[in-house]
């Protein structure tokens, strides 16, 4: 699906309701079935820090099986193949 037109960027396109890739029956406003690029960076899920594949700098996957004193997810600060990835945010009991 092309929405607006290749060599105008300034079309402005509106969406009312609810809008999903790859979902047929959405429950939020926009809803993504797997990852994701955003400002250039992904966004992916998963249980750990990647160990295969190619990353950049900036690329984030959310911990898929949040728990208390777990990590909320793992950010690339190292391009490469799978890059070098660091633990951000540490899951606390409230």
């Amino acid at each position: 699906v092309t929405i607006g037109h290749e060599f105008k960027d300034s079309t402005i396109t509106r969406v009312y309701g609810k809008l999903a890739v790859g979902i047929k029956n959405p429950r939020e406003q926009f809803e993504v079935a797997g990852n994701m690029r955003m400002g250039n960076r992904l966004f992916a899920n998963g249980d750990s820090a990647p160990v295969e594949g190619n990353y950049q700098k900036g690329d984030i996957v959310w911990n898929s099986n949040p728990a208390p004193t777990q990590p909320l997810g793992w950010i690339c600060v190292q391009d490469g193949v799978p890059g070098i990835w660091a633990v951000f945010g540490r899951i606390e009991a409230v």
